[in-house]
């Protein structure tokens, strides 16, 4: 399937962001949708919109279709970029 394609290609390339863009494209044709913003905001923090990131995760925990060990990783993966976000607003400031 498509996303086997796109899997094997984020196990080479996993800082490219177009592999995520179309992982997510994939996983929201199946309906997916904590896959689809998941996918979605991995893309957006390796294009460095890591605000965008942050608001992408916040919308997979909420959507409502995810087990118990998606929702953690996306949880996990929440905190680490808005400990970024906030590491890159304090630089600006300087």
């Amino acid at each position: 399937t498509a996303l086997d394609v796109v899997g094997r290609g984020l196990q080479l390339y996993s800082d490219d962001p177009k592999l995520y863009l179309l992982q997510a494209r994939s996983y929201a044709l199946q309906g997916k949708r904590l896959a689809q913003h998941r996918a979605t905001g991995e893309a957006y923090a390796r294009m460095g919109n890591v605000r965008g990131a942050v608001e992408q995760m916040q919308i997979a925990l909420k959507s409502g279709d995810g087990d118990f060990y998606q929702l953690s990783v996306v949880d996990a993966r929440l905190k680490e970029l808005r400990s970024q976000y906030a590491a890159e607003m304090k630089d600006a400031k300087r």
